[in-house]
């Protein structure tokens, strides 16, 4: 039996959408058939950074908020996970494949080479390894692979000739997408050490005192830019948690704050998307499905033909 589909097709695409946190569109930030669910945004909030994907490879894209496009990269292996750093001047994000995963950086305005960073006593997990760069520049963190324990957290100073990476926590579970307090005592990250992913906080650089942030699962975290909220992924929404970084850390309960709806990716380790906010928390970054129009979707057909083989013979 052969099965086809016949008429002039139309499939899903998607946009990258900035929504406040009622879930009002603020603007579409692109567009494209297929967009990488790991988004950033530059510190203004004005333009985004994408990985699309064409001819079967993702590259990375700048769409500013005229509109515009710039090409950052095209070097014939997959290019995602993006990262801006504080004065938007530079992109970390991977590259490579499942066995030669990496990651590098380039310059926002895509002139000068990309520079791949000497990671190879602690290498990159393939996929999810979104770099975190601290404001000042010079450190970086991010999820390392290691064939006996699994992802650690990670850190390397990216300004300091000679240096190596150095493992800051490391479980037998998964850690995932760190990130530090904005007073850089306090680390952020996901793991699966329950059984299943939850958001943590723990002393920086000690790696002790840990404490669970979300409830009920929970993805991808990122802080308010002054420390006080903590966001993460649970489900198809964005939850919040309020946080006090002063003496003795203080934790809110976990509540929805924006339903952002299903995903068609199923490359993280949830089955869900990432996502960036502004720095003052009020605006997130997310990617989308684009439904087909309703016209295409009407001309499609799906043909069954019974005893194909010999109707190729004649």
């Amino acid at each position: 039996t052969l099965v086809y589909v016949t008429g002039t097709g139309g499939g899903w695409t998607h946009e990258a959408v900035l929504l406040d946190r009622q879930g009002n569109l603020q603007r579409v930030m692109g567009t494209a058939d297929d967009i990488w669910p790991f988004p950033a945004l530059t510190p203004d909030g004005q333009d985004a950074v994408l990985a699309t994907q064409g001819d079967g490879q993702w590259d990375l894209w700048v769409y500013d908020a005229r509109g515009a496009t710039i090409r950052l990269t095209d070097n014939n292996v997959d290019e995602d996970c993006p990262v801006v750093t504080a004065d938007g001047q530079t992109i970390y994000f991977g590259s490579g494949n499942a066995a030669t995963w990496r990651i590098s950086r380039i310059a926002i305005d895509g002139t000068g080479a990309v520079e791949t960073l000497p990671l190879d006593q602690a290498p990159p997990h393939y996929y999810g390894c979104t770099p975190w760069v601290s404001p000042d520049g010079n450190l970086m963190l991010y999820s390392s692979k290691d064939e006996k324990r699994g992802n650690d957290i990670t850190s390397f100073l990216l300004n300091e000739d000679g240096a190596a990476p150095e493992v800051v926590i490391a479980t037998p579970a998964d850690e995932l997408a760190p990130s530090l307090s904005p007073d850089g005592e306090h680390l952020l990250y996901m793991s699966n050490v329950s059984g299943h992913y939850e958001v943590y906080l723990a002393r920086y650089p000690e790696g002790t005192g840990r404490r669970q942030v979300s409830t009920g699962g929970g993805s991808w975290p990122r802080w308010k830019g002054d420390g006080s909220e903590v966001y993460y992924v649970q489900e198809d929404s964005i939850m919040v948690v309020e946080v006090e970084l002063e003496e003795r850390l203080l934790l809110g309960p976990p509540r929805g704050l924006l339903y952002v709806g299903p995903t068609t990716h199923s490359v993280t380790p949830t089955g869900l998307m990432s996502y960036d906010v502004t720095p003052d928390g009020e605006n997130f970054l997310i990617i989308r499905r684009v439904e087909p129009e309703a016209e295409i979707v009407a001309d499609m057909r799906i043909v069954r033909v019974e005893n194909w083989y010999e109707e190729f013979r004649k």
